[in-house]
């Protein structure tokens, strides 16, 4: 556990202060708001995207499981507590994004709650704990806001963002591909 303060880190004590914070926020900044439980996001869906028109997998390289999709993306970060953005990317090439989990060690390529939002619940038998039944498809648009715990957790080393900070992200997603999974040696 991190040490904060001279106190040890509570991600579940900490979740706990950011939920009525994160759900006031989405309650009075969403269209639509829906609330999943399993991972205390929030979100609305803007535009669902190409129905089919990506399908996520799992490999199993060196005894691992992983999924890695390479999401073009345009997208807009902002805190929740004061409304700044502390990221955007708006060219219409779109930025890439590794959508990458390691179900065996943990391992990420981006924030968790990316992948809760962009990987199924179901992955080629695989059962995950995604928002989505497909994933988020090509064409899609999401806004979702998220508790620190899936976010930067209590870093302190973010610039823009501070320490415990719930976030919203708006995202459309230009493209998606399967990435090579390369075994890296003492993952």
């Amino acid at each position: 556990m991190n040490k904060e303060d001279g106190d040890f880190y509570d991600p579940a004590a900490q979740y706990q202060l950011e939920k009525p914070i994160i759900e006031e926020y989405a309650k009075t900044t969403l269209t639509n708001p829906v609330f999943d439980e399993e991972t205390g996001i929030w979100y609305e869906i803007i535009n669902p995207g190409e129905p089919g028109s990506y399908t996520y997998s799992v490999k199993d390289t060196s005894n691992q499981k992983v999924t890695w999709t390479e999401a073009r993306v345009k997208y807009e970060g902002k805190l929740v507590k004061t409304g700044v953005v502390f990221d955007k990317f708006e060219a219409d090439t779109g930025a890439i994004m590794p959508i990458y989990l390691n179900f065996t060690t943990g391992q990420i390529g981006v924030i968790m709650s990316w992948n809760y939002v962009f990987i199924p619940t179901d992955i080629g038998g695989f059962n995950w704990d995604g928002i989505f039944t497909s994933g988020l498809q090509k064409g899609a648009k999401i806004r979702f806001v998220t508790p620190s715990t899936l976010g930067y957790y209590n870093r302190t080393d973010i610039p823009k963002i501070p320490a415990n900070s719930p976030l919203d992200f708006t995202v459309e997603v230009l493209s998606l591909k399967n990435k090579l999974v390369k075994p890296t040696v003492g993952q």
